[in-house]
This record gives structure tokens, sequence and C-alpha cells, in this order.
């Protein structure tokens, strides 16, 4: 099995339909593809398969049959993008969709080769990580006048609610003799995305004046403003 991978903008994948740039993933696959200006057509020739896409539009033919595609078939910096539903029915591929890795993998078994299209992410684990950091902003807040104009570029409405209502951030309330902590030593923290809006980060520190490990649990929303915080929980936990 031969094997190669592309990667592809992360506002591919909406509301569950995954679109995908059918020259690149035809011509890996052995076929052959023409534009037609003047038409503003796609041609794909595959062994007996003929496809011919319309631009802007969701209806296709293969092989002369019309064939309705759920969504039409877009350009986006010179690149064809189409459903990979209708690539894999079209030609002859078998889909898998690994929803954790944001990953699609296009299969031709009787070529033996595969295509692995990788989705990136919709906010990047350093952009979220440098978000995250953003937390220690709410810890002490007695000298901010304007707490809310402060907070509100990091935060969501509702966490800056709950911020301001407990006059701070408060980590570790019931034990005020830990300080406010960091978690920026943490470069492994573990992360997945709940959907193209939201995606959870988690990262431990260890606090050595306690013999315990601390727990950062957050979760970042996508408003119409950017990425904010919306959750920042903390736990401690002490080995036996």
């Amino acid at each position: 099995m031969s094997y190669h991978s592309i990667r592809i903008p992360h506002d591919k994948l909406t509301n569950g339909r995954l679109l995908v740039p059918i020259r690149l993933i035809s011509e890996y696959m052995g076929g052959s593809v023409q534009w037609n200006k003047r038409n503003n057509t796609v041609i794909i020739s595959k062994n007996t398969k003929q496809i011919v896409l319309q631009i802007n539009s969701k209806s296709t033919q293969v092989n002369g049959e019309p064939i309705e595609m759920d969504v039409p078939a877009s350009v986006n910096q010179g690149v064809t993008y189409v459903p990979i539903r209708f690539v894999g029915e079209s030609l002859g591929l078998t889909i898998e969709w690994l929803p954790h890795d944001r990953l699609a993998l296009l299969t031709d078994h009787e070529q033996q080769k595969r295509i692995d299209i990788i989705v990136e992410p919709p906010l990047s684990l350093e952009n979220a990580v440098a978000l995250m950091n953003k937390a220690a902003m709410a810890y002490d807040l007695s000298t901010i006048k304007q707490k809310q104009q402060y907070l509100r570029p990091y935060f969501t409405e509702g966490m800056m609610r709950e911020v301001l209502f407990t006059g701070g951030l408060k980590q570790f309330p019931d034990n005020p003799k830990i300080p406010f902590l960091s978690f920026a030593s943490d470069k492994k923290p573990s992360y997945h995305y709940g959907n193209e809006n939201m995606m959870f980060i988690s990262r431990t520190v260890k606090v050595e004046q306690e013999g315990a490990y601390a727990y950062e649990n957050g979760t970042l929303v996508k408003t119409v403003n950017g990425w904010k915080i919306a959750v920042a929980r903390y736990t401690l936990d002490y080995p036996h």
C-alpha cells in the first residue's frame, strides 16, 4: 500500500460535511483532470468513469448520468472542492473518518493506494495555550478600574460574570494557602475538539509544597469576536 497525505483548511469541514480537493485526489488515484474555462467545468477521467463537474452547481454527471451533490463544487484559491462522499462514490474509493484525529482516509484497494486528508484544527494548540495563559489576568482585579473592559477580550460573558462575582478567578478556594498557579510549564497539554466552535484543553503542574498535582481544565469557544475562555476549573490530586 502506498500513501500520500495532504492538509486542508479547517473551514472545509462544516456541519459534519467534508469538502476535499478533487484534482489532487483524482490524479493521485490514477485519474486525469481537465479544466474547461469557457464552460466553467472540470472533467475527470479514471478507468471507465468520466465525471463532469459544473463549478458553483450541485449538478454533475457520471458517465452521462445526472447526479446531485449535497453542496456545489466550489473553487478556493484555484483549488476545486467537492464533498468527500461524492469523491468516494464516483471514483470507487472507500472512506474512513476519524473525528478525534480530524483525519479522513480515502483508499483505492485495487491499486493499493491511500490518501490521508488532515483537516487543520479551528484553533491551534499554540493559540489555545496562549489564550488559557490569559486566565492569570483574572486572579487579582483589585487594581483594575474597568474590569469588564479588561476581561472581555479573553473571557465569555458568562465566565466574566463568574469571575466578577467571586472577586477574581479562584483556583483553589478551599485551600487559600496555595498561590495562583501558572500552568505554562506543561509543554504537552491534552486537548480535543467538541466541534468546530469548541475546544477542551487540560494541563497539569506539580505543587511541590503540597506534594500534589494541580489540574487545569479549560473550555474554549468561538464567538463572533474570536475565541474566548468559557470555563476554567482547577483541582488538586494528592497521590497516596
